[in-house]
């Protein structure tokens, strides 16, 4: 398991960014299924990995089917991606300051400005000074004007800031005027980044730093695609391009770079060339090339457009249909994602698939064997990754074993909090053998009425079981003492995840937590509810929806009226901006 970067996103089921929370890789050795939708690029899934998918007799429910069971006659979903920018505007400064970093130098030389002024106050020729430095004897000549007018002053090397001027953007040290700060989402900018796919590209001299230059290379033939990219370019980023005629095409040429909107699902494929080929004599490399299709007439939005064209716009996403499915068997590693978001799930890369945090597990028992021994490494590898503790979900089955690898860890070297993590439906033998070695519980409390409990969890007892086994939870950890950086250490902090239509279960059980617990309790109410597994096979359609924000809202108010002062923050704004 890994954690990516913070600022990393991916797109959801709903179209939303959201971060990607944890990265994870294991072994498999067994079938994959070779997913290939008409419209995006091929994905290969194993088995069991359930795709957001239409069946045609039902298009408008949306469903998630695992990958081996999906067939012909399934849609699948892409997402239009939202958010993320207001107004459907580009803020060009945020878009280059994610790139931008450091002093920009030309690749493999790294001279210092103390140095560079030296060097420049030397008394040798321009071309001189130019090799022995590695830059270009243009380059220095224009440094030694500086230098002679006082603008040039030796110190460290200094970042390359993004400059705010008069409604436009351009970097330290770049001629003016440079872009507009802001640039509209339109079909322009669109139709623009569509043609840089295709025929664009950027270059740069190697012994010259700073000398990209915005290339759209044309057929000399093309003068009407020539002429709209030369009055796109001047009308969207206010610069003036050249045009360049050369030997075999005719190039658009500008300083500086850009962003995109699509309206109409385009088609992407992939095309593999030989690794070589000659071109006028000349023996050239050919790398794999990606191509984005868009039905012309389709843009017109005729009727016969589309009946031709067999993907659906629904409004908050696409149906496309299957073009291939393929099985082929795989030996080695395979990857997921855990995605900070209430429905789990991420695009890949365009389709919409489900990353359902522990259905896998608790319902399909899928696992392996570990000895004590490897157990304990486990926990110790875990800390060496930066783990804040390790956390032991629904454990009480394998109590037992867990008490036979903790010492060892502990042996090893394990400093970190243990966790338990639990449904609360937990055996009173267990919870008193994990006395004094657990040091936060961190018990779901999920409902209060018999009847429920038992349509929902098969358990017409589970009130009376929580009730008792969170009652000695407290006694053993008490409430919740957090370090210095915010962390959990030691305590009780209780979870309940509103669901759809059941605020009542919602007061019963926050009722029991303030009378009986105390209002110091830390409570986290938890707004991610979305229909999954066996919710969505008809059984269970009371439930079969997410919570209204309303009833998001009226939980915390609930809460707040009974006087329960720790609820989680971050998670009342997460419910509530889920809802």
């Amino acid at each position: 398991m890994r954690r990516p970067p913070s600022d990393v996103r991916v797109y959801t089921l709903t179209g939303e960014a959201a971060p990607a929370t944890k990265a994870f890789k294991h072994r498999y050795s067994g079938d994959v299924v070779r997913l290939k939708p008409l419209n995006a690029p091929a994905v290969t899934l194993t088995p069991n990995h359930r795709v957001y998918a239409t069946h045609r007799s039902e298009p408008t429910r949306i469903t998630a089917v695992e990958a081996g069971s999906l067939t012909r006659e399934h849609y699948l979903v892409i997402p239009k991606p939202r958010g993320g920018i207001s107004a459907n505007n580009i803020d060009v400064a945020e878009v280059l300051n994610r790139h931008v970093s450091g002093v920009i130098r030309p690749r493999g030389r790294t001279v210092d400005e103390s140095r560079l002024a030296t060097a420049l106050a030397e008394d040798r020729t321009s071309r001189e000074v130019a090799e022995r430095l590695g830059y270009h004897p243009t380059y220095v000549r224009k440094l030694r004007a500086a230098l002679r007018g006082g603008e040039l002053a030796a110190g460290p090397p200094r970042g390359r800031a993004i400059q705010l001027e008069d409604g436009r953007v351009r970097l330290a040290g770049e001629h003016r005027p440079g872009v507009p700060a802001t640039l509209p989402l339109d079909e322009s900018l669109a139709w623009i980044l569509g043609v840089y796919c295709a025929e664009g590209h950027v270059h740069r001299q190697s012994n010259r730093p700073n000398s990209h230059r915005l290339v759209f290379a044309v057929g000399s033939h093309e003068d009407e695609l020539l002429r709209r990219v030369s009055i796109a370019l001047e009308g969207l980023f206010a610069l003036s391009p050249t045009v360049v005629e050369r030997r075999t095409t005719t190039t658009v040429e500008v300083g500086n770079e850009l962003g995109l909107l699509l309206k109409v699902l385009p088609s992407m494929h992939r095309w593999v060339p030989a690794s070589r080929k000659v071109i006028e004599g000349r023996t050239v490399r050919q790398a794999p090339l990606w191509y984005v299709k868009f039905k012309r007439d389709r843009l017109n939005g005729t009727v016969q457009a589309r009946e031709r064209t067999r993907w659906r716009d629904q409004g908050t996403h696409f149906l496309v249909p299957i073009h291939r499915l393929e099985r082929e068997h795989w030996e080695g590693d395979v990857y997921n994602l855990e995605v900070d978001h209430p429905t789990h799930s991420y695009m890949a890369p365009a389709v919409a698939v489900a990353n359902c945090q522990n259905f896998d597990v608790s319902w399909q028992v899928q696992g392996e064997e570990a000895s004590a021994e490897r157990l304990a490494g486990t926990m110790l590898e875990l800390q060496s990754h930066g783990c804040h503790n390790i956390n032991w979900v629904t454990p009480e089955h394998v109590v037992p074993q867990i008490l036979e690898a903790l010492p060892l860890a502990v042996e090893g070297g394990l400093r970190l909090p243990t966790v338990y993590n639990t449904s609360a439906y937990d055996s009173p033998d267990s919870l008193a053998l994990m006395d004094g070695l657990v040091d936060v519980y961190m018990p779901d409390l999920k409902l209060i009425s018999s009847e429920r409990a038992r349509r929902y969890v098969g358990k017409r007892e589970y009130a009376d079981v929580m009730r008792r086994n969170v009652l000695e939870m407290q006694r053993q950890v008490g409430d919740l003492v957090p370090d210095d950086r915010g962390l959990a250490r030691r305590g009780l902090i209780c979870r309940h995840l509103v669901m759809p239509g059941l605020l009542d279960e919602t007061e019963a059980v926050l009722r029991f937590v303030a009378e009986e617990l105390g209002p110091g309790t830390y409570v986290n109410l938890m707004g991610q509810y979305y229909p999954a597994g066996k919710v969505r096979d008809g059984r269970y359609e009371e439930i079969d929806r997410r919570p209204h924000a309303e009833e998001l809202a009226r939980a915390f108010e609930i809460a707040d009226e009974l006087g329960l002062r720790r609820l989680d923050r971050r998670s009342r704004a997460e419910a509530l901006s889920s809802g």
